[in-house]
């Protein structure tokens, strides 16, 4: 496994014959070193590795750090690589979960291991989690556990066969192959994910059957907050919901969405203000849910951000970071309520001071001052990519450009905070970044 220029892997503590270094977002070759990393631990055919892109991408944006280790200063191979999760944040102490993976045959010393981890990460705490051991899970008693939320859907922690059936139903979805899975263990209460639920279809007869499922990870800090979001919604200590899916014949009757009002409830509980996850800004169905009815907003763009290709992502995977303010008015006044949807061809847009960015891929405005502007995006993206990957492609580069030039929390630019129509048209609404904007998003009932 080579070092690579910039001697990434060079060890900086040492504690009997434990070679140790820390890596974390700031190192500038983090994605060649998981790529080195995932090499030595036979990728694709270790089952045990979190998805490629996680690593890459998502791991050091929540706060994750990586651990090389080695017993042997004069050779360049690994003896193994621990990955450190944010698990709990308190007002002076961080805390990890460290799930460790060997690469030789050699012994590590793991509370060895541990104690030159905390020396290097001052003041925190280390706790180890192995994945080979009983772990708990969740149960399909109902007399002490959770309750059905209707008649016929029932949202809990997964049990560990559940686990197991939740990398089929993402399989099912995504057409992903195996090393792009999440492990089964993510889900057990050992390892402590920010949100680990399934939805089961309850039927008497047939038996429960688990319809969808969701897994959000803790995060240490994150993107910039605007305002003063940060002090005043414990911005160092949030979620990111990772994962979530549904299956098709079961989609329409609101699965996703009662999935993010427990995954709400759950991380308010803990004292959680603010949950992220990013969401392709082209799929109309998931911004009527994201914008429309749980009320998340978004002014962070990353044009093609993951690297993976598969049957929703043919063409390059731009995302929209969402931030969903859980506790604000705004938010918890839509869990009894409808999806606000704009209709712009009731909407006098001159007197409402709404602007029209596009028309489909043919950019129409460069620049704007008006209060808001419409983004169309298509009606069905996943038809489009299967239908024309040349059309696809134009709508994409299209979109791109526009939302890394209008989109994000500096004066000038706009917040996507909704969702409009016009007849088989579809949009993204974004309101221009204002101070009482950040004061209207971020109202709660106690404060307004």
């Amino acid at each position: 496994m080579p070092e690579g220029s910039h001697g990434a892997l060079r060890p900086k503590y040492t504690v009997m014959s434990i070679f140790l270094s820390l890596h974390n977002k700031q190192n500038p070759d983090w994605v060649q070193l998981i790529e080195r990393i995932y090499q030595a631990l036979d990728f694709p055919n270790n089952p045990d590795l979190l998805p490629p892109q996680f690593a890459q991408v998502t791991f050091p944006k929540i706060g994750g750090q990586v651990a090389v280790v080695r017993q042997d200063t004069l050779t360049e191979q690994p003896a193994g690589v621990g990955f450190l999760f944010p698990h709990d944040h308190t007002e002076n102490q961080r805390t990890y979960l460290l799930r460790y993976y060997p690469i030789t045959t050699q012994l590590i010393d793991l509370t060895q291991l541990i104690l030159l981890l905390k020396a290097e990460l001052t003041g925190a705490r280390v706790i180890l989690f192995d994945p080979h051991t009983p772990n708990t899970y969740g149960t399909t008693t109902h007399s002490t556990g959770p309750q059905p939320i209707n008649e016929t859907l029932l949202l809990a922690r997964p049990t560990a066969p559940e686990a197991e059936e939740i990398r089929q139903i993402h399989q099912q979805i995504w057409g992903s192959p195996l090393g792009y899975l999440y492990p089964a263990e993510m889900h057990a209460v050992e390892f402590g994910a920010g949100t680990s639920l399934v939805a089961r279809a309850l039927n008497r007869e047939e038996g429960n059957q688990v319809v969808g499922f969701l897994l959000g990870f803790r995060r240490f800090d994150g993107s910039h907050l605007p305002a003063d979001w940060h002090d005043r919604l414990r911005g160092g200590w949030r979620i990111e919901s990772q994962s979530m899916g549904v299956l098709p014949e079961f989609r329409g009757q609101r699965v996703g969405y009662h999935l993010k009002q427990k995954q709400a409830e759950l991380a308010r509980a803990e004292g959680v203000h603010i949950i992220h996850w990013t969401a392709d800004p082209l799929q109309f169905r998931n911004a009527a849910l994201n914008f429309g009815l749980l009320r998340a907003v978004a002014f962070d763009f990353h044009a093609d951000l993951y690297p993976f290709r598969n049957e929703l992502n043919r063409v390059a995977a731009s995302r929209f970071s969402l931030t969903w303010l859980i506790n604000a008015s705004r938010v918890c006044a839509m869990e009894t309520q409808r999806a606000q949807v704009i209709d712009l061809s009731q909407v006098d847009t001159v007197a409402n001071d709404i602007v029209r960015i596009n028309d489909g891929p043919k950019q129409l405005v460069t620049e704007t001052d008006a209060a808001r502007i419409a983004v169309e995006i298509p009606v069905d993206w996943s038809a489009v990519q299967h239908g024309s990957l040349d059309e696809a492609q134009q709508w994409r580069a299209a979109t791109d450009a526009i939302f890394e030039q209008f989109i994000g929390r500096e004066r000038g630019q706009y917040v996507i905070t909704d969702i409009a129509v016009d007849g088989e048209r579809r949009y993204l609404i974004g309101c221009r970044v204002s101070s009482s904007l950040w004061d209207q998003l971020s109202c709660t009932e106690s404060a307004g």
